[in-house]
Protein backbone atom coordinates (compact mmCIF):
# COMPACT_ATOMS: atom_id res chain seq x y z
CA UNK A 1 0.00 0.00 0.00
CA UNK A 2 1.47 3.14 -1.16
CA UNK A 3 0.14 6.39 0.19
CA UNK A 4 1.85 10.01 -0.78
CA UNK A 5 4.47 8.56 -2.65
CA UNK A 6 5.59 6.21 0.97
CA UNK A 7 5.26 1.86 1.13
CA UNK A 8 3.98 1.23 4.37
CA UNK A 9 5.98 -1.82 3.87
CA UNK A 10 9.26 0.02 4.12
CA UNK A 11 8.14 1.83 7.81
CA UNK A 12 7.54 -1.71 9.69
CA UNK A 13 10.86 -1.90 11.51
CA UNK A 14 9.42 1.99 12.95
CA UNK A 15 6.22 0.44 13.50
CA UNK A 16 7.62 -2.93 15.50
CA UNK A 17 10.10 -0.80 17.54
CA UNK A 18 7.29 1.99 18.52
CA UNK A 19 5.16 -0.67 19.93
CA UNK A 20 8.02 -2.90 21.70
CA UNK A 21 9.11 0.53 23.74
CA UNK A 22 5.16 0.76 24.62
CA UNK A 23 5.64 -2.60 25.93
CA UNK A 24 3.19 -3.86 23.56
CA UNK A 25 3.43 -6.75 21.21
CA UNK A 26 3.54 -5.62 17.43
CA UNK A 27 2.07 -9.07 16.27
CA UNK A 28 -1.16 -7.64 18.44
CA UNK A 29 -1.93 -4.52 16.26
CA UNK A 30 -4.90 -5.91 14.28
CA UNK A 31 -6.40 -6.82 16.76
CA UNK A 32 -6.29 -4.05 18.97
CA UNK A 33 -7.17 -2.09 16.07
CA UNK A 34 -10.60 -4.41 15.39
CA UNK A 35 -11.36 -3.98 19.41
CA UNK A 36 -11.79 -0.14 18.80
CA UNK A 37 -13.45 -0.50 15.93
CA UNK A 38 -16.63 0.78 16.95
CA UNK A 39 -14.81 3.47 18.14
CA UNK A 40 -12.83 4.58 14.84
CA UNK A 41 -15.71 3.90 13.03
CA UNK A 42 -17.79 6.40 14.68
CA UNK A 43 -16.00 9.24 14.85
CA UNK A 44 -14.73 8.86 10.98
CA UNK A 45 -16.83 11.01 9.63
CA UNK A 46 -16.99 13.96 12.15
CA UNK A 47 -13.31 14.04 13.02
CA UNK A 48 -11.70 13.14 9.76
CA UNK A 49 -14.46 14.64 7.43
CA UNK A 50 -13.30 18.03 8.72
CA UNK A 51 -9.51 17.81 7.57
CA UNK A 52 -9.80 15.38 4.30
CA UNK A 53 -11.77 16.72 1.41
CA UNK A 54 -13.48 13.40 -0.74
CA UNK A 55 -12.89 11.36 2.67
CA UNK A 56 -12.85 7.59 1.78
CA UNK A 57 -15.43 5.11 3.48
CA UNK A 58 -14.67 3.80 6.83
CA UNK A 59 -15.15 0.32 5.98
CA UNK A 60 -12.82 0.83 2.76
CA UNK A 61 -9.77 2.31 4.54
CA UNK A 62 -10.38 -0.22 6.96
CA UNK A 63 -10.15 -3.29 5.08
CA UNK A 64 -7.25 -1.80 2.88
CA UNK A 65 -5.19 -1.40 6.46
CA UNK A 66 -6.37 -4.77 7.75
CA UNK A 67 -5.03 -6.46 4.55
CA UNK A 68 -1.44 -4.72 4.43
CA UNK A 69 -0.96 -5.55 8.21
CA UNK A 70 -1.53 -9.09 7.73
CA UNK A 71 0.59 -9.24 4.77
CA UNK A 72 3.53 -7.68 6.84
CA UNK A 73 3.71 -10.89 9.55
Amino acid sequence: MEIDGMEISDHIHELERKAKSKGLNPDDLLAKLEAKLPIFKSRWAGSMGEQIQDLPEFEQVFREVGKHLRRLK
